[in-house]
């Protein structure tokens, strides 16, 4: 994908959230290509955790390997062992 091309499709996915006027305004300074920043990923990888966070009572797993290994994986696998912590801690 060319810098062009990066540059459109960012301002178009802005153009969500802000004003136009304001997304005019805006001057794309870089671009980092950064390789390897996610690991190799067969789409067999890409899987939902089946499994509940819970590995055994009281220890509470997390973290981008149970997950798509990316940072919205370790989130999304933070925020359900957060919501089991809640449901076994709270009445």
């Amino acid at each position: 994908m060319s810098g062009k091309d990066i540059d459109e499709k960012v301002r178009e996915e802005l153009g969500e959230w802000y004003d136009s006027k304001i997304l005019d305004s805006w001057k794309l300074l870089k671009i980092y290509r950064i390789r390897e920043a996610l690991p190799c990923q067969n789409k067999s990888d890409l899987r939902q955790v089946s499994r509940s966070p819970e590995e055994r009572e009281g220890l509470f797993l997390a973290g981008d390997y149970l997950e798509i290994a990316s940072l919205s994986g370790a989130l999304r696998s933070g925020r359900l062992a957060a919501n089991t912590v809640v449901k076994r801690l709270v009445p």
